[in-house]
């Protein structure tokens, strides 16, 4: 006969007489799901940091990707690449740069400038050379001033530098030095001898500055063995008979939610978004004619391949010793839940004999579990979150999505079940247990309790194993696409 009356009244009174044993097993949850939830919180955001350090800290052509088209002035076509380029890095911190760069064009100087520089000719009155040209709105925040002023006559800042009177040139300090050219200079530039004068000189703020794509000439004033680049007005640039090239320059800027400048979700879009081939086919199936001849170069792609593989290996790595925390934790709890079995086991025999099945027994720990788990479970991972955002930095390096992810949640909520699988199966082995010793069987609770363990052994050295697998695959990928 099953036991009746009251059985919200006998759970209670059973949690009181174990108070002391509840609250510890309370406290070892509220630890372990601390320590497992911010561990889990670092891992991720460091990992995540890492990755966007790695292309935000790219040089050259490893951190841009440019799209290139012979056609400088073509209508619609700026358009038509922008909206591709929108399109393809939807929801990704980037910047896009416009620039017409021409082919080397003839320069002719005055006498008393060709005599003066290096590289000028022979002195006579109209030495010719050739020079490349370059028009670039944005020149001023990613190149420093050397003299005079940028074309719209201020001396820096980053939205200064790109449009200003006709006839006016900057040019690479470097070069106007060979050249001999200084501030007030004259120029002429173009098969035809346009008139410029020389207004400022400049330098790469950084040669390695992946908008520059890895060209010596921002950094040395030589580029394609002629001087420059010499910095001009699109208007002046289009208005001569040269033969030019608009570039689109995407690159990713360190900024935004994490230090490296990425979130988790844009570094695993931005192997996709920057690969050379889908850009391409992107700005194609706009279906705009004079993309005809258009290139697409730079290695941002193979560059953030690199990073996510990182990111994503260090991450799974980093869930074999997650793991065993856990199992350690719920080794714990096994012990503490074989206590309160064995404190109770007079008081259940009594109930037993009374009448209580063991499914009972079953739903009462089911029900003590939770109360006991539940509650301590969100205090321990709001614990371990809150260690975690301080000791990332806060807001700042610690994003949301890296706070409550899945994989913590997926952590503490198995860890939660642990703990009320383990109370249920102790207390229900301890009841068995007492009854078959009673009746003269043996006692199977201990072989069934080995038996669990050695099988969540099992499932751990086997996802150690799958892990360590799955990372060596991932970085034998990444070395083989950055060989490639």
């Amino acid at each position: 006969m099953r036991i009746s009356g009251r059985p919200g009244g006998l759970r209670a009174a059973r949690s009181r007489a174990d108070a002391g044993l509840l609250v510890t097993i309370a406290a070892v949850v509220l630890l372990a799901c601390a320590v497992l939830s911010g561990m889990t919180a670092v891992v991720a955001s460091a990992t995540v940091e890492a990755a966007g350090a790695v292309v935000a800290s790219a040089a050259g052509p490893a951190g841009a990707v440019r799209v290139s088209a012979p056609a400088p002035d073509a209508p619609g076509l700026d358009g038509s690449v922008r909206a591709a380029l929108a399109d393809r890095f939807a929801g990704i911190p980037v910047a896009v740069t416009r620039t017409v760069e021409t082919q080397p064009t003839p320069l002719a100087l005055p006498a008393s400038e060709s005599g003066s520089g290096s590289g000028s000719g022979s002195g006579s009155p109209s030495s010719p050379t050739s020079a490349v040209l370059l028009a670039d709105e944005t020149i001023a925040s990613h190149a420093v001033l050397v003299s005079g002023s940028w074309l719209d006559g201020s001396a820096g800042g980053a939205g200064s530098g790109g449009s200003g009177g006709a006839g006016s040139v900057v040019v690479q300090a470097d070069a106007a030095a060979a050249l001999g050219l200084a501030v007030g200079s004259p120029v002429a530039l173009g098969s035809g001898g346009a008139s410029f004068t020389v207004v400022g000189t400049w330098r790469a703020a950084d040669p390695l500055d992946p908008v520059w794509l890895g060209e010596p000439g921002p950094a040395s004033g030589s580029q394609a063995g002629a001087a420059g680049p010499f910095v001009v007005s699109e208007s002046d640039l289009l208005a001569l008979p040269v033969s030019a090239t608009t570039r689109w320059t995407v690159t990713v800027p360190a900024a935004g939610g994490q230090a490296g400048g990425l979130t988790a979700s844009e570094v695993e879009a931005l192997p996709g978004a920057a690969d050379r081939t889908g850009i391409a086919g992107a700005i194609a199936l706009r279906g705009d004619t004079t993309s005809a001849g258009l290139t697409v170069t730079g290695d941002l792609s193979a560059t953030a391949t690199r990073a996510r593989t990182g990111m994503t290996s260090a991450q799974s790595l980093a869930l074999v010793p997650t793991v065993l925390v856990g199992v350690l934790a719920l080794i714990g709890l096994s012990r503490l839940a074989g206590l309160l079995a064995g404190r109770r086991r007079s008081a259940d025999a009594l109930l037993s004999a009374r009448g209580a099945a063991p499914a009972q027994f079953a739903r009462w720990s089911a029900v003590e579990g939770v109360l006991v788990t539940v509650p301590a479970g969100v205090v321990g991972s709001a614990l371990g979150l809150g260690i975690a955002w301080l000791l990332r930095g806060g807001p700042a390096a610690l994003a949301p999505e890296v706070l409550v992810t899945p994989a913590i949640l997926i952590t503490v909520a198995a860890l939660g079940v642990g703990t009320v699988a383990v109370l249920v199966a102790s207390g229900v082995a301890g009841v068995r247990a007492d009854a078959a010793e009673r009746s003269g069987r043996p006692r199977t609770a201990g072989t069934v309790v080995a038996g669990a363990a050695v099988a969540v052994l099992a499932v751990v050295a086997g996802l150690a194993v799958w892990q360590l697998e799955l990372a060596a695959g991932a970085g034998a990928g990444a070395g083989g696409a950055g060989a490639g």
